[in-house]
C-alpha cells in the first residue's frame, strides 16, 4: 500500500502545509531570490513527480521557475518536497456526479432499460 506522497499522480491538486517563510526549496536547500514558491492556502496541480533517495518531489503547472545550477543537483528547475503538501479533497460536485452515475447504473441493472449518457 502506497502512502502520501508516494501515491501522488500528475494532475492531482494539492495545497501546501506551510507558510511562505517556512519554505525550503529542496533542490537548492534554500530559496533562490526570484524563484516562485508555493503559497499557503493556494491549490496547485502536480506537473512532475520525482522519487529520489531523499524523498518525493513535485513541480507544479502554476509555478514555473528558470533552470539553475544547484551544485550537487546539477542544472534543474526548483522542486518541492511532497511531504510539505496534502491532497485537496474532491469537491461535492464530483461526489454528486459519481452518485448520479451510480444511480443510473443501479436503475439500469434493475430495469435493464438503456441509460442515456451525455457527453
Amino acid at each position: 500500500m502506497l502512502i502520501w506522497p508516494e501515491c501522488a499522480v500528475i494532475g492531482q491538486k494539492v495545497t501546501p502545509l506551510f507558510r511562505a517563510n517556512e519554505w525550503v526549496c529542496m533542490s537548492a536547500g534554500n530559496p533562490v531570490p526570484g524563484e516562485l514558491m508555493p503559497e499557503f492556502g493556494e491549490v496547485y496541480t502536480i506537473r512532475t513527480i520525482e522519487a529520489k533517495d531523499s524523498g518525493v518531489f513535485f513541480r507544479f503547472f502554476e509555478i514555473v521557475n528558470s533552470m539553475r545550477n544547484y551544485g550537487g543537483h546539477g542544472v534543474t528547475e526548483c522542486q518541492f518536497c511532497g511531504t510539505c503538501f496534502r491532497p485537496v479533497e474532491p469537491s461535492k460536485i464530483n461526489f454528486r456526479l459519481v452518485e448520479e452515475l451510480m444511480d443510473r447504473c443501479n436503475n439500469y441493472a434493475k430495469t435493464k432499460e438503456p441509460v442515456e449518457v451525455h457527453r
